[in-house]
């Protein structure tokens, strides 16, 4: 039985050194490049272990190509969550202002599908964080950050302390406006030497 032709194998170094080059903006990759890789891994495992000599130089070979495309996967990994953060950071500010979607559309066309997914939760969670904090600041609603409890009918109402019992400016020691005494009793350089 003839031997299944081995997939060629992605060159990571080049990849990588794209991704260094373009600094804003992301290398298109296929679609499936993350599981490729895993196969690509798989296959150097398997390689591995069809040697018999673990003090082998070809053992020995495999296992730095291991360490390598481990480097440089994390790398390409790194380098384009930054860039996919930063899109997402400016469509999410983009979006209050309505403006156009022609970069995002380019950009999205350079993502791999786990790369999608990622982008469109982060640009999710930053537009609706931005929409929150805007929307408080410059309308004056006040952000809901807990669920009210809502109580039943036949549920206790909490006791509500006295206003006497939570005024707690009458525990603090009295201080003297400065700026309603007189100018000399005020004037610090008379202290100085």
């Amino acid at each position: 039985m003839p031997e299944k032709p081995e997939k060629s194998r992605i060159n990571l170094e080049n990849i990588l050194k794209v991704e260094r080059e373009e600094r804003k903006k992301l290398v298109p990759l296929e679609h499936d490049f993350y599981g490729n890789i895993v196969q690509q891994i798989q296959s150097l495992e398997d390689e591995k272990r069809r040697i018999n000599d673990q003090y082998s130089t070809k053992h020995a070979i495999i296992e730095d190509e291991q360490k390598t495309v481990k480097n440089a996967i994390e790398s390409i990994i790194y380098k384009r969550t930054t860039k996919i953060i930063n899109e997402a950071r400016y469509n999410a500010e983009m979006s209050l202002h309505e403006t156009s979607r022609q970069k995002e559309k380019q950009n999205l066309d350079s993502m791999t599908g786990e790369e999608r997914i990622f982008y469109n939760r982060l640009l999710e969670v930053m537009t609706q964080w931005r929409s929150e904090i805007v929307n408080s600041i410059f309308k004056r609603e006040k952000p809901v950050y807990h669920k009210p409890e809502v109580l039943q009918q036949g549920d206790k109402l909490p006791e509500i302390l006295s206003a006497e019992k939570n005024d707690i400016s009458k525990e603090l020691p009295e201080k003297n406006d400065i700026s309603k005494e007189p100018p000399e009793k005020n004037d610090i350089s008379k202290e100085l030497p």
